[in-house]
């Protein structure tokens, strides 16, 4: 079902998440031209370069936020293969978005006291930080012949998070599978970091949890939180 967002727009912000949070509103998307503290998982700095998309949307929660950060990462996936079927998308375990195996996407899922949940994600459309900026390579849309402009991609976003959303409170395997299909280095070797130790091993996909399943000579593992390398 769709549901009817409501889209505030603003010229700055701090972070499209940290206003979210205040408005705490359902159903309300908010998208900023600038901000000047983004940030991404682990308290890392998201780099806000003028031009690109930023907006937050806020719901109650009726799910997980793991398997919200399998719904955002795949809709927002499927937004922008629906605009080229050929490009070279994948998702890095969670909810990274690639092209070309380089970040183009980023997403951070936040909670609310009300028991509301907020979605932050930025989307680099036109520009993306250079190499010595970032601990990883990046890449914008522009650049890989895509051109979108904030409304296009966010309003085709939406449509497919709806879906999405609808399918995972019926069954998260269904969301399971279409996100498989878009995974990074599906059955390649990854590295793993969890806390200070890093495992080597094949990426043989997630369970029905969301859980990394790593092989290590014909062990499987699933890791519940942890950073993956390629």
């Amino acid at each position: 079902m769709q549901k009817t967002w409501k889209i505030q727009k603003y010229t700055s912000v701090t972070s499209t998440n940290d206003l979210a949070k205040e408005t705490a509103e359902d159903n309300v998307v908010i998208v900023a031209d600038m901000q000047t503290a983004g940030r991404g998982r682990r308290a890392n700095k998201w780099i806000s370069q003028d031009g690109n998309l930023f907006f937050s949307q806020v719901l109650t929660a009726q799910t997980t936020v793991s398997n919200l950060a399998f719904v955002s990462s795949l809709s927002l996936a499927e937004a922008i293969y629906h605009f080229d079927n050929k490009i070279d998308i994948t998702i890095k375990w969670p909810n990274d978005i690639l092209i070309n195996k380089r970040k183009v996407a980023g997403i951070l899922i936040e909670n609310t006291p009300k028991n509301k949940a907020v979605i932050g994600i930025g989307v680099n459309l036109i520009s993306n930080p250079s190499g010595d900026e970032t601990s990883y390579l990046s890449a914008n849309l522009q650049a890989e012949g895509l051109k979108l402009s904030k409304e296009q991609l966010l309003e085709t976003y939406l449509k497919f998070f709806d879906i999405n959303y609808a399918d995972c409170l019926r069954d998260f395997g269904l969301i399971r599978a279409k996100w498989l299909k878009f995974a990074s280095y599906i059955n390649q070797k990854i590295k793993v970091k969890r806390q200070d130790r890093i495992d080597e091993g094949i990426f043989k996909g997630i369970d029905e949890q969301g859980l990394l399943l790593l092989e290590q000579k014909d062990k499987i593992t699933a890791i519940a939180v942890a950073e993956v390398f390629f």
